[in-house]
């Protein structure tokens, strides 16, 4: 079976060297990961295709997996809707047996493209746009209206987590053909990592709590609050902010006013992630809205104490993570004081979350499932 991936911004990651100035997230590493997952444990074959980078080519193949690469214009609001206009231009020309769309645009353009060369549709909900706090009110109603219109039309709709399929289904419906398959967590990347030697190799002292947050740097994020949070905190820590976005440089001048220069480290985008998560006491993921956070994931595989918001994020309210309420700095710094101060409920709740990653992420588990959707599906449904 040949299976045509739309709406991964680059393909592999790492392609865009910094080209584009807005960083890709969850959805890449997800392609990214599922497409290496899947190629591994079955004779499934893939077409992908993403944005064209300098230096990168325009079409070439790697054993099961073969690339093509399309223009598209810069700009927040535009790059996202030409990417897809042109995947589905190019996309009339390829042999293949399926679409697997990432998200809204790509899945609009992915119904449009089923209908033409009658081939069915999954299409895979990351998040919900309409639901994005940093987007203008009048440009989420229209989000919405578009959602309504393109979820009704994929054959199938998998959501990495409840939350999104619970969004949509209040106004989309059509609960049978929704399943909900967690993105997996490549747990042996976290393994055997001690925690004294992480912190040393990051240049700061074995001895200190190290709160870490990872993503990019964006308001839906509420790196605002954690950095609000951070300031009411006496005790000595060290927080790593670890990626890059739009509002970087406003969040370092933040930290600045608010006293925290030193305390506070902007890491940019890092590599070695299982590394700083390895020198990580407290996890934070103060974000107004998200699907499934992988960084959250990675951190509990890492057994990192955390504290996330209340937006339906796949944790145990003090089993596996400390809750509170989103935009409240003031409830995210006394949880951020508990842990600091109770190195015995830090490890608790990080030995909780590592085994809920064991036992409920495990990529062969989840391989599975996605192999039955696909070779389950109908050949074509004319909805």
């Amino acid at each position: 079976m040949r299976i045509l991936i739309l709406g991964s911004k680059e393909y592999p990651m790492g392609a865009n060297q910094g080209e584009d100035q807005q960083p890709s997230g969850g959805i890449e590493v997800y392609v990214d990961t599922l497409v290496k997952k899947l190629t591994q444990k079955s004779s499934l074959e893939f077409l992908i295709i993403t944005r064209r980078f300098k230096g990168t080519a325009r079409h070439e193949k790697k054993d099961k997996i073969e690339i093509y690469r399309v223009g598209w214009l810069r700009g927040f609001y535009f790059r996202n809707l030409t990417f897809n206009l042109m995947g589905f231009i190019k996309a009339l020309s390829l042999d293949f047996d399926l679409i697997f769309s990432q998200d809204i645009f790509a899945t609009l353009f992915g119904f449009f493209l089923s209908k033409v060369k009658k081939k069915p549709l999954i299409a895979v909900v990351h998040g919900t746009a309409s639901e994005q706090p940093q987007y203008p009110r009048l440009l989420r109603q229209v989000l919405k209206r578009l959602e309504i219109f393109t979820f009704q039309k994929p054959d199938h709709i998998i959501s990495l987590s409840p939350e999104p399929k619970k969004n949509l289904e209040r106004y989309v419906g059509l609960t049978e053909r929704w399943s909900v398959i967690p993105f997996g967590v490549e747990i042996e990347k976290f393994e055997n990592i001690e925690k004294r030697a992480a912190k040393r190799n990051l240049g700061l002292d074995p001895d200190v709590v190290v709160i870490t947050f990872i993503g990019r740097l964006l308001k839906v994020k509420g790196t605002s609050y954690l950095i609000e949070a951070l300031s009411k905190i006496k005790h000595d820590f060290v927080a790593l902010i670890v990626g890059s976005g739009p509002d970087e440089a406003d969040l370092k001048r933040m930290a600045e006013n608010k006293g925290l220069k030193g305390k506070v480290r902007f890491l940019g985008f890092r590599p070695d992630v299982p590394e700083i998560l390895a020198a990580t006491d407290i996890y934070v993921l103060p974000s107004l809205s998200e699907g499934l956070s992988i960084s959250l994931l990675e951190a509990k595989a890492a057994g990192c104490a955390c504290v996330v918001t209340d937006i339906g994020l796949p944790v145990k309210d003090g089993k596996t993570a400390l809750v509170v309420k989103p935009k409240a700095p003031d409830e995210l710094s006394l949880a951020l004081n508990r842990l600091i101060t109770n190195e015995e409920l830090r490890k608790t709740l990080g030995e909780n979350a590592r085994k809920d990653i064991t036992e409920n992420y495990d990529w062969s588990n989840i391989i599975d499932k996605y192999i039955e959707i696909f070779s389950t599906l109908p050949s074509y449904t004319t909805l």
